[in-house]
């Protein structure tokens, strides 16, 4: 029975001998672990609130921050640690490179867009009620995250702009200025009186609700043909009533041309150039 107990007291002891740390390293092990995990509580807090005083960051975007801060300390502390226990501090760094680079390559889309919403959220090229124009799209801003902004279009669609895209692109932002331009094209069966026409039009879409006296409205004549003349009408307006206000200016228009004995056709938008067919070969 002696021989068995003294049997098993040198295996359990040439198994602790094999062991390349002691019972002091891995209390200090354990302990710089447990320090660890106190740091990076303490490093999302403070993350967290650094974020914070940076205007127009969202809470996704400050949240995400403060949970990669945290995990880094931890991931340091756990690294330091195993260090200590002996283990080889190389092969779990290359390990963590290379997982961090699968993850990267996998969400590479969602990095951009990250990216992205920060530098949007900082330089502040649009806010919240803004009216843009971006990627073919019209709308008002309705939210800022960390994946795309969302507009309302102006027929009542919700559109998710990804924000590396619309980085990427031009943004034309309607709100910025406080006001805004539009033109309307009316076409007029009358010859040789411009300067009369011109200040017809002048004075009929200075009368316009919604259409500013300063800068006030203007007439460029385009076109003078022997039994049509051509122009274009320029007004100024608060930038969110621009639909209303040029149909307001077409009609208004179309009814003082006819109250005058012209014929008259109003275009608004102005149409396209006609395509030039190409010459033959």
């Amino acid at each position: 029975m002696t021989g068995v107990v003294s049997q098993n007291s040198n295996g359990v002891g040439d198994a602790f001998s094999s062991l390349s740390f002691t019972a002091w390293d891995a209390v200090l092990a354990l302990a710089i672990v447990v320090a660890a995990w106190l740091l990076s509580r303490l490093a999302r807090r403070a993350t967290a609130r650094l974020i914070a005083r940076v205007d127009g960051v969202s809470d996704d975007l400050r949240n995400l921050g403060a949970r990669v801060a945290g995990y880094t300390v931890l991931f340091i502390g756990v690294g330091v640690g195993l260090s200590i226990l002996g283990a080889q501090i190389q092969p779990v760094l290359v390990v963590a490179i290379l997982f961090g680079v699968v993850i990267v390559l996998a969400l590479r889309g969602i990095a951009d867009n990250f990216a992205a919403g920060i530098v949007i959220q900082t330089r502040r090229p649009l806010h919240l009620g803004d009216e843009i124009d971006a990627l073919g799209f019209v709308g008002v801003v309705r939210e800022l995250n960390s994946r795309a902004v969302v507009i309302r279009t102006l027929d009542g669609r919700t559109a998710h702009l990804p924000n590396h895209q619309l980085l990427d692109g031009p943004i034309v932002n309607h709100t910025t200025a406080a006001v805004r331009r539009s033109e309307v094209e009316v076409r007029v069966a009358v010859a040789g009186d411009e300067t009369s026409l011109a200040e017809l039009l002048s004075e009929a879409v200075a009368t316009v609700p919604g259409v500013l006296d300063d800068p006030g409205p203007g007439v460029v004549v385009t076109a003078a043909e022997p039994e049509r003349t051509t122009a274009t009408v320029r007004f100024w307006h608060s930038p969110t009533v621009g639909v209303t206000v040029t149909s307001s200016v077409v009609v208004v228009l179309a009814q003082r041309l006819r109250a005058a004995g012209h014929t008259a056709t109003v275009l608004a938008p102005p149409p396209a150039a006609p395509l030039t067919p190409r010459a033959p070969l």
